[in-house]
């Protein structure tokens, strides 16, 4: 749960929040559980943020 540097090599996971997002799977309460942890929507999906500031997955 930290943020990586703008380097375009340290690898994480990308992650959104806001009150744009969905607010959960319909039907799967366990499945909204395990992507919205700790209020951030786990996307699992790896990238890096370039100097840019843009993100490339």
């Amino acid at each position: 749960m930290r943020s990586v540097p703008s380097d375009g090599a340290t690898t994480g996971e990308v992650m959104f929040r806001g009150n744009t997002l969905m607010s959960g799977y319909l039907n799967d309460p366990h499945g909204t559980r395990d992507v919205f942890r700790g209020g951030w929507y786990r996307t699992r999906d790896m990238g890096v943020r370039l100097p840019s500031g843009d993100i490339q997955i």
